[in-house]
């Protein structure tokens, strides 16, 4: 069950019940937490200010009943992606009602969950 994301909207994009368009085209991941022992995990993401509405700054993901199936992060190595560009959001989906990715330009995740609460925040 997904809240804080009207029909017709996906992750990666949507207008809020306010009029607020979310995009996550040119946002970042600024924050990710995993709560094993509650089987939670939030995702932070600040929005693009440039692009963003001044009241939808920031958007919070907030996943119960969750976990994490493989969480590879290409940010040290030999292709190393530059810390200015690192969290860029690439794509966010949901397959299969309840199977999640997450890709930025560094790293991909991918996680199940049974619930979802959106939040857009200043």
């Amino acid at each position: 069950m997904i809240t804080g994301i009207p029909d017709g909207g996906s992750l990666y994009e949507f207008t809020t019940d306010d009029g607020f368009h979310v995009s996550l085209h040119e946002a970042r991941c600024r924050q990710i937490v995993v709560n094993p022992m509650a089987l939670s995990l939030k995702i932070v993401f600040d929005l693009d200010p440039e692009t963003a509405d001044e009241a939808a700054r920031q958007v919070t993901y907030d996943f119960a009943d969750a976990r994490i199936d493989d969480w590879c992060d290409e940010g040290d190595g030999p292709h190393q992606v530059p810390i200015e560009t690192r969290g860029q959001v690439s794509n966010f989906s949901l397959s299969a009602d309840r199977y999640f990715v997450l890709e930025t330009l560094n790293m991909t995740m991918y996680f199940e969950a049974s619930t979802l609460d959106v939040r857009v925040s200043r």
